[in-house]
């Protein structure tokens, strides 16, 4: 990927991959003191034309389900219900919409105990 084709949340999402580890491992500390029924999840893009929201790192409520999640997702980013919205872990796993996110987040979460999750989008009805 060029650096021009670089998208506005993976950006973001490389430049809090770079942080030292124990800075993020710190920020993660803290949000779980403060929030302890919440999972730290950074959401980007790679693909150039595809609706970004306005930030990349959410604090998402551990029993909420990938499905509701997507859903919540969907309106930051201000989809089409013609749009059909996925995502993916960093090993390119596609989560189940009935999985609990508590569940992607203790199989997926990334060694500074953030989730990534990358998300794309395709026309589904014309």
């Amino acid at each position: 990927m060029k650096m021009s084709e670089k998208t506005k949340s993976y950006d973001a999402r490389q430049k809090f991959s770079n942080m030292p580890l124990e800075k993020k491992q710190k920020e993660n500390t803290n949000l779980a003191m403060k929030y302890p029924s919440k999972i730290p999840v950074i959401i980007y893009t790679k693909t150039k034309g595809v609706p970004e929201p306005e930030k990349c790192k959410y604090l998402i409520d551990k029993n909420v389900s990938v499905a509701e999640f997507l859903s919540v997702l969907r309106k930051y980013i201000k989809l089409s219900q013609s749009e059909s919205i996925f995502l993916f872990t960093e090993n390119n796993t596609i989560p189940a919409s009935s999985q609990l996110m508590t569940q992607i987040y203790d199989q997926h979460r990334n060694e500074d105990k953030f989730l990534y999750l990358e998300y794309t989008f395709e026309n589904t009805f014309g």
